[in-house]
């Protein structure tokens, strides 16, 4: 696992949930894979380590072929958080909603690479919303208004 990940929160959940696995972080593993050297080189590192793979959210490693070629060869796996623009708390979202998945498919010795995704769509439309709940159920939204009176009235 990279150092964008609050590795200690993502251990905790994946030992519980995923216990198949074991995440660590690269820092853990063998700190001289960790900055300055090519995204390629951290690979073949983990590879020779006896690393299977590696979780990340630099998605753009992949469009490298020496990086590629290193996956092929030696049959990693790579976990890339797409589009999480280095945003610790998306990348993180995405891995845990996955990494059940990843790990009941996961082939040794296979590459594989898992991009996740996510888009940031915005706020659904209302107003299709509205519309569907009432094509739906046949009963208008507009009926179940409440007076002003009553929005303020305590629930409970």
């Amino acid at each position: 696992m990279d150092e964008n990940f609050p590795d200690p929160l993502v251990i905790e959940i994946a030992n519980r949930f995923t216990p198949e696995l074991d995440l660590r972080p690269i820092r853990i593993i063998e700190p001289r894979l960790t900055g300055g050297i090519g995204d390629d080189r951290v690979i073949l590192g983990l590879h020779q380590l006896r690393i299977e793979g590696l979780v990340t959210n630099d998605a753009n490693m992949l469009f490298l072929p020496e990086v590629l070629s290193i996956i092929d060869q030696t049959g990693f796996t790579v976990v890339a958080c797409e589009s999480s623009g280095h945003d610790a708390l998306v990348a993180t979202g995405l891995l845990l909603t996955h990494l059940s998945r990843v790990a009941r498919r996961h082939r040794p010795k296979t590459p594989q690479v898992w991009l996740l995704r996510a888009p940031d769509r915005g706020p659904e439309r209302f107003e299709a919303l509205r519309a569907s709940a009432e094509a739906r159920t046949g009963l208008k939204v507009a009926d179940f208004r409440l007076t002003r009176r009553q929005l303020q009235e305590p629930v409970a």
